[in-house]
């Protein structure tokens, strides 16, 4: 993502965020970000449609706690960049994608979200 590009723009007011900055801009952070993309990818190649339903929750599971990680990573960023954070294309892509994996799980009708 280029830790020098968010450097310029980002000016932090307190201890805290300037910790969160430093933790979200490390190399390793989105190396495991990048790996868990890579992980939620391979589980999706994974699903059939004759699987069994202790497959079905299984993956269900899997996807919810994958959607929980990037949440996580989602409000790690907006505190550490503030409004920044809507500034560099891909975090705009992320969030869509977040957005879209919710209401996709939501939707779905499974799990915790059934209504």
């Amino acid at each position: 993502m280029g830790n020098d590009w968010y450097t310029s723009l980002v000016c932090h007011q307190n201890w805290f965020q300037a910790q969160l900055f430093d933790l979200v801009t490390v190399p390793l952070f989105e190396i495991l970000v990048v790996a868990l993309i890579c992980l939620n990818m391979v589980e999706m190649m994974m699903e059939t449609d004759d699987q069994s339903m202790q497959t079905d929750m299984k993956m269900f599971w899997f996807h919810f706690v994958v959607i929980i990680f990037f949440c996580i990573e989602f409000f790690l960023k907006i505190i550490a960049f503030r409004w920044h954070y809507f500034s560099y294309g891909l975090n705009i892509l992320d969030f869509v994608i977040l957005i879209f994996m919710i209401i996709g799980e939501w939707s779905a009708g499974g799990g915790i979200f059934s209504v």
